[in-house]
């Protein structure tokens, strides 16, 4: 059934991507990574392993040994298959249902689990991957979670820019415009169109693409820091299997003190361009100050 592959990866559907905006934008979502993954099966005939759905071949896990019990071990179990020269072939027309946190504790719980585990796997394989070929390009594909290290510092640079009265050069914000503008544009058109095609509305969905955007954002910090956290090896994390059924999703509250740190000092940044009239510093503030209020409230509200 495997044929010439060591492990087959499925395509997966949000089965409960109705019961909230967060589990809808996640629907979404997976709908642009799973394209990512058919990119990615046909440039170096490798996709990482997903823990639900995928088969793999016993003899050939059996080959490569086993290992000490891991957060992210679906993933590790790939990253292993690819440096002993291992296939792993994803498969667009085999869907597997499976279940997206609909809140935001639930969101932060995973992502945690995901980022941490992330950078773990790169701290243990990354030489390893490196000397294989196409290495480079799995290595960029497990690094995303460190894009969120490099948000929160450029976001921490804009603060203590703003606090002490360190002005923005024009070319710097021109720069910034022309990069992220036409970014963020595709992002969102590729998004709506890939919810348009496959059933979605795209004027209602909007709101739930704004929410699981919303929810990355405050989740920035913890994202990060988990992140760095795996790298280094310091300290670990306890991986708590989610119970099944949206009404079960965990609502426990979390500790929001990353969440309102990152609050005040974007209000404080605000506050601060104002006094020192800092007309770019402002520009860039503002969208940052806009999410993290509203998005706090939300939390707060239990509406995210």
């Amino acid at each position: 059934m495997l044929g010439s592959a060591s492990a087959l990866v499925p395509r997966w559907i949000v089965s409960n991507k109705d019961d909230s905006l967060l589990a809808r934008g996640q629907w979404i979502g997976y709908l642009l990574f799973f394209k990512i993954l058919k990119v990615l099966n046909k440039l170096i005939n490798w996709v990482p392993i997903l823990g639900s759905g995928s088969l793999v071949s016993v003899g050939e896990t059996k080959k490569i040994g086993y290992w000490p019990e891991s957060i992210l071990e679906d993933v590790e179990l790939g990253v292993r298959f690819f440096i002993n020269g291992l296939r792993v072939r994803y498969i667009d027309n085999v869907a597997v249902g499976v279940e997206a946190p609909v809140n935001y504790h639930a969101f932060v719980k995973q992502q945690l689990r995901w980022s941490f585990g992330t950078g773990y796997i790169l701290r243990k394989y990354s030489l390893a991957i490196l000397r294989r070929r196409h290495g480079f390009t799995v290595l960029l594909y497990l690094s995303q979670y460190f894009a969120y290290v490099l948000q929160l510092l450029s976001i921490l640079m804009l603060v203590i820019m703003s606090i002490v009265g360190i002005a923005i050069p024009l070319w710097a914000f021109a720069i910034l415009i022309v990069l992220v503008m036409p970014t963020l544009i595709t992002y969102l058109y590729v998004l709506l169109k890939l919810d348009k095609e496959n059933g979605g509305n795209p004027r209602k969905d909007i709101f739930a693409i704004n929410s699981i955007n919303l929810a990355y954002v405050m989740a920035l910090p913890r994202i990060a820091i988990a992140s760095i956290m795996g790298l280094l090896g310091i300290d670990k994390f306890e991986w708590i299997p989610t119970p099944k059924g949206s009404q079960k999703w965990a609502r426990e509250g979390i500790n929001l003190l990353p969440e309102i740190t990152m609050a005040i000092l974007i209000i404080i940044a605000f506050m601060m361009v104002i006094a020192h009239m800092l007309l770019i510093n402002l520009l860039i503030v503002i969208p940052y100050l806009a999410g993290y209020v509203r998005g706090l409230w939300r939390i707060i509200e239990n509406t995210l």
